[in-house]
């Protein structure tokens, strides 16, 4: 009988380790921001990467059902480094804006839809809006001080 409930511990402790395999690695990640959309259906997500000794830091913005997590099966809808200033800000329901001083931009796709969100048929539309004077890059480790 002992043994089992060990196994059974066992069992339990095991699916409960591989529901979270999926999560994000926060471990090099950051959260810096999390908004709701106006009509709460969907979250916007900005978060910090960590590059490491020969990468550089970076961003990346997520759109996700809201309240949940990020897995590694959601594809940000930005991904950039050497960035200044970044922010996201909902202009309207369907309709985020991200804002930048600075950013070396990897991937943007300016649109977002998903199967679990009216069948596909709730489309959110992104602006990139690059807010520097000269809209020039200029990574800030080469501006002079």
């Amino acid at each position: 009988m002992m043994t089992i409930r060990l196994i059974a511990m066992f069992l339990v402790l095991l699916l409960l380790g591989s529901c979270n395999n999926n999560v994000l690695d926060l471990d090099h990640s950051k959260i810096l921001k999390i908004i709701s959309s106006p009509d709460k259906k969907i979250d916007a997500v900005l978060i910090a990467t960590t590059g490491g000794a020969t990468v550089a830091d970076g961003n990346k913005v997520y759109i996700l059902l809201s309240g949940k997590k990020i897995t590694e099966h959601d594809h940000p809808i930005l991904v950039a480094d050497y960035t200044r200033n970044l922010d996201i800000i909902w202009r309207a329901n369907k309709r985020l804006n991200i804002k930048y001083d600075d950013a070396r931009i990897f991937q943007f796709t300016n649109f977002w839809k998903s199967e679990e969100l009216d069948n596909w048929n709730y489309i959110v539309e992104i602006d990139l809006e690059n807010n520097s004077m000269s809209k020039e890059f200029k990574p800030a480790e080469k501006r002079p001080l």
